[in-house]
């Protein structure tokens, strides 16, 4: 039961987490959205490199370490990698970040149980960046 509210607690955090880097990217308060995704990533346990420079399979094995809601946890991953590329300002490191996102969301569909519009969404959007970032 501990374990339980704790999960949820974390989850609810990161959804937050989210929420508030997405304002601050949108106000442009760049530093802040930042120190938040700094500390989002420290939510989960490991250094934000990890997340940044690991494979699809490499992260899934290291969220899935934890059996509860671990799927949602994929989502949240792919969503904080999201909003990371969009604070990077060199190319290279942004399509890998873009490219790492990518992939966790289409493995979040391939697996959840239920159809999102929103990540569907994301998908399109990383794919038309990726798209801009390549061409």
């Amino acid at each position: 039961m501990i374990e339980k509210d704790y999960f949820i607690r974390l989850i609810q955090q990161l959804f937050d987490a989210i929420q508030r880097i997405a304002n601050n990217i949108d106000t442009n308060e760049t530093e802040k959205a930042k120190q938040q995704l700094t500390d989002s990533y420290a939510l989960l346990g490991i250094d934000a490199q990890f997340f940044r420079t690991g494979t699809k399979d490499e992260l899934v094995t290291f969220i899935q370490l934890e059996e509860n809601g671990s799927l949602k946890k994929i989502h949240i991953v792919a969503e904080l990698l999201f909003l990371d590329a969009e604070l990077q300002t060199d190319i290279a490191t942004k399509i890998k970040i873009l490219n790492a996102s990518k992939s966790l969301f289409e493995y979040y569909l391939n697996e959840s149980k239920e159809y999102s519009f929103e990540t569907q969404n994301k998908l399109t959007q990383i794919n038309l960046e990726l798209n801009l970032l390549t061409s």
